[in-house]
C-alpha cells in the first residue's frame, strides 16, 4: 500500500512522505502527486526507497491547514509475465 503519512511546508517548500509496501515482485518505477487546496494546486515527483517514497515541490500558496493529496504510481512486476501497473489514491491531509 501507497499513502501520505506527512505534508509540510518549509521555507516556501513542500514535502510529502509516506510508506510505499507494494505487493510482492512489483516496484514503484514512476511517483507523481499533486496537493490542492482551495483553487490552489502543486504538483510534484516522488521516488521509493526501501519501504517508503518522499517528494518535494515549490509549495506555491499552499498554507498550512486541511488539504488533499492525490498520488499516481506506475509499478512493474515482474511476475510472468511482466507487466506495469498504476495504482491511484486520494487522501485528506493536514499540512504542517
Amino acid at each position: 500500500m501507497i499513502k501520505f503519512t506527512t505534508a509540510s511546508i518549509s521555507n516556501g517548500t513542500l514535502e510529502v512522505a509516506g510508506p510505499s509496501n507494494p505487493e510482492a515482485g512489483a516496484e514503484v518505477k514512476h511517483l507523481r502527486f499533486a496537493v490542492t487546496q482551495g483553487d490552489v494546486m502543486v504538483e510534484g515527483e516522488g521516488s521509493a526507497s526501501g519501504s517508503g517514497w518522499s517528494g518535494s515541490t515549490d509549495a506555491g500558496g499552499l498554507k498550512p491547514g486541511e488539504a488533499h493529496a492525490y498520488g499516481v504510481a506506475l509499478m512493474f512486476k515482474g511476475a510472468a509475465p511482466p507487466s506495469f501497473e498504476t495504482f491511484t489514491w486520494l487522501e485528506p491531509v493536514t499540512l504542517t
